[in-house]
């Protein structure tokens, strides 16, 4: 396959003086654009041939990639509270009316700032493909419109998260597609991706009626630990009070064995 492109420049003419001259002449430049050239036919009687242009992609212009939050196919209000066992969807779409473009989302990670660069970061998806257990493809490649499902909070010990997804604009041209192989876990070839970018959406809350159970059952366990103290000092009293109760209730008592001297007085008779 080959390509032809066009380069042109135009510059300004100066005058030894230094000054710009301004044109005189009115110019209509006709604008070629590039194309590639994916088929040639040729019946032999001509040098030049047949050429044959397939799957072409016309326009030029800003693409417009969106992440939102959904619960199912309802988009998540601002600031919404999901429990760590609930899933949310990560939403990528492309505002193009093309057949041919795709949004391959290819990285997603969640952190605790605003910021997608942060130093500590939960990545959950890597080369199109989940990394763990809660994360799930739903569409990818597919379409303008790619998916996502997530239990976020399963494998995130945070109370506020940001979710950032790195996408990629596919152009899909004959037979090339855009929907990843997870089952190779192997790259996509970039070869028809046409820009590279990235999305955030967030803040997401930990649920509070997971955070007052967690804290619930931190109460519950200290109280059982109290509940085990109390009890031990309990025994441990009441052996000390029954020791000395048993000990008053005998008395005290001497058995020695030593003789006692007696006094005795003789009387002698006489007749």
């Amino acid at each position: 396959m080959a390509s032809v492109t066009l380069f042109n420049t135009m510059d300004q003419k100066v005058l030894p003086s230094g000054a710009v001259e301004a044109p005189k002449v009115h110019l209509e430049v006709p604008i070629v654009c590039a194309y590639v050239k994916s088929m040639l036919i040729s019946a032999d009687f001509s040098s030049t041939g047949y050429e044959m242009l397939k799957d072409v992609i016309l326009g030029s212009g800003s693409f417009l990639v969106r992440v939102q939050l959904m619960n199912g196919t309802d988009p998540l209000p601002h600031n919404y509270s999901v429990s760590s066992d609930e899933v949310v969807v990560v939403d990528v779409s492309l505002n193009t009316s093309l057949d041919q473009i795709k949004v391959v989302i290819n990285r997603c990670w969640a952190t605790s700032t605003q910021n997608p660069g942060d130093t500590y970061s939960y990545i959950f998806l890597e080369n199109s493909c989940s990394l763990n257990k809660y994360t799930k493809v739903l569409s990818n490649g597919n379409s303008s419109t790619s998916r996502v499902s997530v239990q976020i909070f399963s494998f995130v010990d945070l109370s506020v998260i940001y979710l950032h997804c790195q996408v990629q604009i596919c152009a899909q041209i004959g037979s090339e597609s855009c929907v990843p192989d997870c089952l190779q876990r192997t790259s996509r070839s970039s070869d028809n991706t046409i820009a590279t970018t990235f999305g955030s959406s967030g803040p997401l809350l930990k649920s509070n009626e997971e955070t007052l159970v967690e804290d619930v059952s931190d109460l519950q366990v200290i109280g059982l630990s109290c509940l085990g103290v109390g009890l031990c000092l309990f025994f441990i009293i009441g052996f000390i009070c029954l020791f000395y109760y048993q000990r008053n209730r005998i008395g005290h008592y001497n058995f020695s064995t030593n003789p006692k001297e007696e006094n005795f007085t003789s009387l002698a008779t006489n007749t």
